[in-house]
């Protein structure tokens, strides 16, 4: 069941019995009435939802008129031109209300410039803002960095982009202020060998594969919609307050030949294919 995903921390569970992160974590399925679940936990309580898109929508739009209104009643009475006199020549007087004009004009441009600018601040501070993962995907014990390059053939396609693969991995996020709010993790080994740097080959098993760094990309996976549907069947593009809202797209494909960093727990085991010593 590829709609399995935990709250807490994002991950596609799929046919695990429970999530990585731990008996704390809470895991629902997208495909049931239980979607409100995470959509309440990224977006808010339905009333807070409520209250914010009605804000966002006031944004301070009377900002700009009123500021014009204060600009158009700032000339009272033509008080430039009652410097004149009864007997200034017609040229001059048209050239000084010419310039009055020209001064009302740009105060009125400016006035209704910051009157937008306060009402576009007011509408993004008030715009609602998504909630991501609030812990890691699994739990934290004795874990090493190893760096090595994959060895083999390809198992089989990346759910990605369809492209022969080992395993592939995606993390969607959305950027705040501090750092990227993690929406989604998800990704698969299919089981593939790590000629590490010391020799050694470390064996990845088939099952989840998560991504701890890199991988941004400029353009989605061609696959990214149709995997995002496997994931949550309701999720459509422009949608208000989607389950998995994301701006920022991390993903690879692990193929033969790449360079890789694992990052787990590694336990030792004798090569049942190795050649034996005397």
């Amino acid at each position: 069941m590829r709609s399995r995903v935990c709250l807490d921390c994002r991950l596609v569970v799929g046919d695990l019995p429970a999530c990585p992160g731990g008996a704390n974590h809470r895991v629902v399925d997208l495909a049931s009435p239980a979607r409100a679940a995470l959509v309440d936990e990224v977006w808010g309580p339905p009333s807070w939802r409520r209250e914010r898109r009605r804000l966002a929508r006031a944004g301070g739009g009377g900002a700009a008129a009123g500021g014009l209104g204060e600009a158009l009643g700032s000339c009272g009475g033509c008080d430039g031109c009652s410097g004149l006199g009864a007997g200034a020549e017609l040229g001059e007087l048209v050239g000084a209300i010419l310039v009055i004009l020209a001064v009302a004009l740009i105060a009125v441009v400016l006035v209704w410039a910051i009157g937008k600018l306060i009402a576009y601040v007011r509408a993004r501070r008030n715009m609602p803002k998504p909630n991501g993962a609030l812990l890691p995907p699994t739990r934290h014990g004795a874990r090493r960095r190893v760096r090595g390059v994959v060895l083999g053939e390809p198992r089989g396609v990346s759910a990605l982009t369809s492209a022969p693969c080992v395993g592939w991995a995606i993390e969607l996020s959305s950027e705040r202020f501090a750092g990227n709010a993690v929406m989604l993790r998800d990704g698969a080994s299919l089981g593939f060998d790590v000629r590490l740097e010391d020799g050694r080959v470390a064996h990845v098993p088939a099952g989840p594969l998560l991504l701890a760094t890199g991988g941004a990309q400029d353009d989605a996976p061609e696959r990214l919609e149709e995997h995002l549907r496997s994931v949550d069947p309701a999720w459509a593009p422009g949608d208000e307050e989607p389950a998995i809202p994301f701006d920022r797209v991390a993903a690879v494909d692990v193929r033969p030949g790449d360079e890789v960093e694992i990052f787990g727990a590694l336990h030792l085991a004798p090569d049942p294919d190795a050649a034996p010593t005397y």
